[in-house]
C-alpha cells in the first residue's frame, strides 16, 4: 500500500527537514537518508488503533523540486492492521467453534447443539465481515490525515511570518 500527495513549498527546505525530523522522531522513526533534496525515515509500523495516525507509515519519504514538496510512504502499519483484522478473527471463529462443539457434544447428547453453535459462529463471522472492512478504511484514512497534516505543517515550516 503505498501513499503520494504534494503541495507547494513556501518555506526553506532545510527548516522543512529538520521538522519533519523532530516530528517524526518523537513518533519513533528514524533518519535512513538525507540528501541535500530528499529525505526519507523509518518507523516501527502500527500494532495498535490506539497509537498515533503516523505509525500507519512503516517508510516516509519527501522531497523538494522545483517549489513542490512530495511525500511518499509505504502504509505497511496499515497493512498489518488490515489483515490483522480478517486473520484474527477467523482464527477466533474456527477456535470457537471447535471449543463449542467439543463442550456442546460432551454435555449435551442431542443433536440441537449443532444449530446453535453454528448459528453464532456464522452471526459473529457476519458481523467481522462488515466491521472489519469499516476498521481498515478507518485506520487507512486517518494515516492519510495524519500524512497530509505533516506535509502541510513541514511545507510552511521556515516561512516568513
Amino acid at each position: 500500500m503505498r501513499y503520494r500527495s504534494s503541495t507547494s513549498l513556501t518555506g526553506d527546505v532545510g527548516g522543512a527537514f529538520d521538522l519533519a525530523l523532530t516530528s517524526l522522531a518523537s513518533q519513533s522513526f528514524h533518519l535512513t537518508s538525507r540528501r541535500g533534496t530528499s529525505v526519507a525515515f523509518e518507523g516501527p509500523g502500527m500494532r495498535s488503533t490506539n497509537q498515533s495516525a503516523l505509525l500507519g507509515a512503516t517508510t516516509i519519504r519527501l522531497a523538494a523540486t522545483a517549489g513542490q514538496l512530495e511525500l511518499e510512504a509505504d502504509l505497511g502499519g496499515v497493512r498489518f492492521l488490515t489483515r490483522r483484522l480478517f486473520i484474527f478473527p477467523l482464527a477466533l471463529l474456527a477456535f470457537l467453534f471447535i471449543t463449542f462443539a467439543v463442550v456442546y457434544s460432551a454435555v449435551f447428547n442431542q443433536e440441537q447443539w449443532h444449530v446453535s453453535v453454528v448459528a453464532s459462529i456464522v452471526g459473529n463471522a457476519l458481523l467481522w465481515l462488515v466491521v472489519a472492512p469499516i476498521i481498515a478504511i478507518a485506520v487507512r484514512a486517518r494515516t492519510v490525515k495524519a500524512l497530509d497534516t505533516l506535509l502541510h505543517n513541514v511545507a510552511s515550516a521556515g516561512q516568513a511570518v
